[in-house]
């Protein structure tokens, strides 16, 4: 049976829920009265979930709307409760994650140069990156083998543009702006709190625009690629922010982006413990279909969705099933071992193949 929502009219919410229990007060919340995307009045309960990041032990609702298929979390956290979950503790702004973002090696080491030639050359030949040096018949032929491998790596880098202007929407720290200034690109980052985007700003000397409203100053057609890495799910309206990128973004400019997919197979076993699903900070949960909606109703037209695997989000979503079920996790869980470990891999890439796998990324181009 569906549960009523009620009727939304865009960008509007009909309740704010504030209770106060026997020792804490909880977290301040908004019902929404409705779909974001389609405004349909009913769905059903898809999931209860945990913050596996223990932020807070509150348990929160997510829901499928029975219009449109929409996931999202109602009632969501709102105020005060957005302050606790992305503390200085959050993950993403406290962890050193550079190396995730890293294309280059720092080891000066025979085979560490070789690869980073053979990136190079990859980079040139594929998405137009400049060369130090011309490119040998042999040096193609080896670009070409490694191409695929490449990429799947870095897949977050755009298309190169000479003197490009490139936005990331949701920096976090400034490790891919970094890198796309070392690049050769002119980046510019976006970020919701005013005083942690001055900071990033100052400790990378990249612009970093303090709140989402400060792009709405910016001009249309400004920037030759936007960029967003698991940020869409975070946000309260993604037709609106998918609306905003498309404005700044100059004709033939590229969009790249993306977010968790919550019909992967390690989601749809795990669902209420899976890293990607049990997060309160993500607002909702896009499959290759929801996710087209939204593109779609923000006015792009030329986008293409995948599926990439995260194996490292099975031994995630298994810790945080332990934890909650059984209270502990032993020392050396089976699912950390070596071995588990593989097999999560190869399972990711396997089910990826089959459009399963752990997130979406989206390659889009203005086209109007």
């Amino acid at each position: 049976m569906g549960v009523p929502i009620g009727v939304i009219r865009a960008g509007t919410t009909s309740l704010i829920v504030t209770e106060s229990g026997p020792k804490r007060q909880s977290m301040e919340r908004e019902v929404l009265s409705g779909c974001p995307l389609c405004q349909a009045r009913r769905a059903v309960p898809w999931a209860t979930i945990r913050d596996y990041q223990k932020a807070t032990d509150e348990t929160f609702t997510i829901v499928r709307c029975a219009g449109c298929g929409l996931i999202f979390l109602n009632p969501r956290p709102r105020g005060s409760a957005l302050k606790q979950l992305y503390g200085s503790d959050y993950g993403p702004y406290a962890e050193d994650a550079r190396e995730n973002f890293r294309i280059f090696n720092p080891a000066q080491s025979v085979f560490d140069r070789w690869k980073d030639r053979v990136k190079r050359d990859v980079l040139a030949c594929a998405l137009g990156y400049a060369s130090p040096d011309r490119l040998s018949r042999r040096r193609r032929l080896a670009a070409r083998c490694f191409r695929r491998r490449v990429l799947r790596v870095h897949y977050r880098l755009p298309r190169w543009v000479p003197e490009g202007r490139v936005l990331e929407i949701g920096c976090g720290p400034g490790y891919f702006l970094t890198v796309l200034r070392d690049l050769g690109w002119q980046p510019t980052g976006l970020e919701w709190d005013a005083e942690f985007a001055r900071r990033v700003s100052r400790e990378t000397g990249i612009r970093v625009l303090e709140t989402p409203e400060s792009l709405e100053a910016v001009p249309d057609e400004t920037f030759d690629a936007v960029v967003l890495w698991h940020v869409l799910e975070h946000v309260p309206d993604p037709v609106g922010t998918m609306r905003e990128a498309r404005r700044v973004l100059k004709r033939r400019g590229e969009l790249r982006m993306e977010v968790p997919n919550a019909l992967s197979l390690s989601a749809t076993l795990l669902k209420p413990y899976s890293a990607g699903i049990a997060e309160p900070r993500h607002f909702f949960h896009f499959s290759p279909r929801t996710l087209a909606l939204v593109l779609r109703a923000a006015g792009w037209t030329d986008f293409h969705i995948r599926t990439i695997p995260k194996g490292n989000w099975w031994a995630s979503g298994l810790r945080h099933r332990g934890e909650v079920v059984r209270g502990h996790v032993p020392e050396r869980p089976w699912f950390e071992r070596r071995l588990a470990r593989s097999a999560f891999r190869v399972g990711s890439r396997i089910a990826a193949g089959f459009g399963l796998g752990e997130s979406l990324l989206v390659s889009a181009t203005r086209t109007g």
